[in-house]
Parts: C-alpha cells; sequence; structure tokens
C-alpha cells in the first residue's frame, strides 16, 4: 500500500529513524539503504514459524512531500496470484504457510500506518 503526504520541508532521517523504531519493536531485523531523496527499509523476521518473513518500505521525496510505500515478501505476493493451480496440484500445505505470512504482513501493516500517522502528526 502506498500513501502520499503534502510537506514539503518533511524531515525524511526523522521518518526513517521513526520505521526502524516500528519494524525494530515488532521483531524485524533492518536494513537500510540510502539513494539521493529515496530510502529502502528491508525488514526481516524470523520470529514467526521458523520461515523468514521479509517487509519492504520505500520512502521517496517528491515535489509536493513524500510517500511511503510498504510491500510484503516478493514471492508471497507472486504465489497467492496463483492458488488456485497450487491447490489443485496438491501443494496447498505450502500455500497455507503463505496466507499466514500474508495475514502477518496485513496485521503489521495495519498497526505501521496507524503508528506512523501518529508519529508525522508530531513532525
Amino acid at each position: 500500500m502506498k500513501y502520499k503526504w503534502r510537506k514539503e520541508n518533511a524531515n525524511l532521517d526523522y521518518i526513517v529513524e521513526r520505521i526502524e523504531f516500528f519494524m525494530k519493536c515488532n521483531g524485524f531485523e533492518i536494513t537500510k539503504i540510502k539513494c539521493n531523496d529515496c530510502y529502502t527499509i528491508l525488514g526481516v523476521s524470523r520470529t514467526f514459524q521458523g520461515e523468514p518473513k521479509t517487509i519492504t518500505i520505500f520512502l521517496r521525496k517528491t515535489k509536493e512531500g513524500f510517500e511511503i510505500e510498504m510491500k510484503p515478501g516478493r514471492f508471497v505476493h507472486q504465489l497467492l496470484k496463483f492458488s488456485f493451480l497450487i491447490s489443485l496440484f496438491g501443494f496447498g500445505g505450502l500455500l497455507l504457510n503463505k496466507y499466514r505470512s500474508f495475514e502477518l504482513y496485513q496485521k503489521i501493516e495495519e498497526k505501521f500506518w496507524v503508528y506512523l500517522q501518529d508519529e508525522l502528526s508530531k513532525m
């Protein structure tokens, strides 16, 4: 999901710091990449059912302000598109685990946007 904010003089370093804090509090290990006015934050968690869960957050500066986009791990998203075929060929167990990963992502995402809105109102 992607949101845009219209704050021309936004402090992107502060926003990245708050995103990192949120991800660490939710059990994710963080890798941050900065390129010009863009940040990519990759969160990996191994605390949920042993399999690594990944979430990628993109923060970009725009002319009017900035935008933040949050995406689940690429493999999970693509696998769910073909769920009918996967179940048809007998790999439903694999699919069930991926659905759980996606549910986790949705719960984290819901908390993330509420947290971020609260933090941005303090800026």
